[in-house]
């Protein structure tokens, strides 16, 4: 069967704007099948392009002939522009700027005898790129600058009918004395109290607008906050968790509160396996968990994972209660100091909370908040509670 080459054309003039830099470039890429289909590779092709000026069948300003092998999918890719055209006049002196130019493409395989026309086409706008090489010139304005510098701007000059360049200036700020020169006193207005403004036209920095903004996110994210009768603090904590303003048994978020022994319901200051009634297992039932049972609502002894969560997402500082624990919301909690060593617990900047984990406390202490298996179940610590919302019973 005498074979039919059928050829899909995509033709592209690359050109960019550098006037001295366009590429003179028409790239040709195609892809040959037979009558029926069939994928045309390793074949032979020639293609002979012709540009015609005023039409379909306008004047013939370039042609140029090139011969090339298919892939093995049927593909070609070549550059059609290289060379003479027949009647001399190069590639690069085609007059773009008219206009109205048309590409006509002849191809022919190594079992056609002639050349068969694949079609005319209209060239479009991107063709017309290549007219970027020759402009430097726009509306009667020369843009050519004669020694310009990195940096420079181009100022048009009216006199000269040209664009010259300029060194730029980076502005600078004025001084506040050229500001407020003689006879302009901003309005009678003065700037003063940055740190504590008291009047209707005192400015502030930076700083204290953070702070009032704090502040205001704490009071609101605080305001009446209570659950079961027992006041809380939303942190901002990424599991939701909600932490009590104060330990069990203490009236004051600065007080200790009471000590309790692992699994104990009652307060226990002796520390001792003699007085030790808890059941040490790995985890606390709700009906050993002093939180739990006598504040109910989902209240409950922190997990070592909650503690965690308050180590890695709020920062503290030492103040002369206490640690003061603040998440990432702004708003802060307030955690006792207590010394297990003597009953005055201000003589030592260390806290201590118990978790809901066999012999595991959390610590304060030297700036670092810590979770440590330290301790013995029967050794008494304060309470600190929590609850989650979603778990809320």
């Amino acid at each position: 069967m005498k074979r039919i080459a059928i050829l899909i054309l995509f033709v592209l003039a690359v050109a960019t704007l550098y006037a001295q830099n366009v590429p003179q470039t028409v790239n040709f890429s195609a892809m040959l099948r037979d009558s029926v289909g069939n994928i045309l590779s390793d074949t032979n092709v020639s293609l002979y392009l012709i540009l015609r000026e005023g039409g379909a069948n306008g004047v013939t300003v370039y042609t140029t002939q090139t011969t090339t092998t298919t892939n093995a999918n049927g593909y070609v890719s070549v550059m059609l522009n290289r060379g003479l055209s027949s009647n001399g006049m190069p590639f690069t002196q085609i007059p773009w700027e008219n206009g109205d130019f048309w590409i006509q493409l002849d191809y022919k395989t190594d079992d056609m005898n002639d050349y068969r026309t694949w079609g005319v086409l209209e060239l479009t706008s991107n063709f017309y790129s290549f007219m970027a090489g020759k402009a430097n010139k726009l509306e009667g304005i020369d843009f050519y600058v004669e020694n310009p510098e990195d940096g420079d701007a181009l100022v048009y000059n009216s006199e000269t009918g040209r664009f010259e360049a300029q060194a730029l200036t980076p502005p600078r700020a004025p001084a506040l004395s050229t500001v407020l020169e003689a006879g302009n006193d901003a309005g009678g207005m003065n700037i003063s109290n940055l740190a504590a403004p008291v009047a209707s036209n005192d400015i502030v920095t930076k700083e204290y607008a953070d702070s009032v903004c704090h502040r205001i996110i704490a009071a609101i994210t605080n305001l009446n906050c209570s659950h079961n009768g027992h006041e809380y603090v939303d942190l901002g904590l990424p599991s939701g968790t909600l932490w009590a303003k104060c330990n069990v048994g203490a009236a004051a978020p600065e007080d200790r509160g009471g000590l309790y022994a692992y699994g104990e319901l009652y307060p226990n200051t002796n520390s001792s396996t003699s007085t030790y009634t808890g059941e040490q297992s790995d985890f606390l039932p709700a009906e050993a968990d002093v939180a739990s049972v006598f504040w109910g609502g989902g209240w409950h002894i922190p997990t070592i994972a909650e503690m965690d969560e308050l180590r890695f997402y709020c920062s503290f500082e030492w103040n002369d209660f206490g640690y003061i624990v603040t998440g990432p919301n702004g708003c802060s909690i307030l955690l006792p100091v207590y010394s297990p060593t003597g009953d005055d617990y201000y003589c030592s900047e260390y806290f201590y909370i118990r978790s809901s984990s066999v012999n595991y406390i959390l610590r304060g202490s030297c700036n670092l908040l810590e979770v440590l298996d330290s301790s013995s179940a029967y050794v008494a610590y304060p309470i600190r509670p929590v609850f989650r919302p979603e778990n809320n019973n």
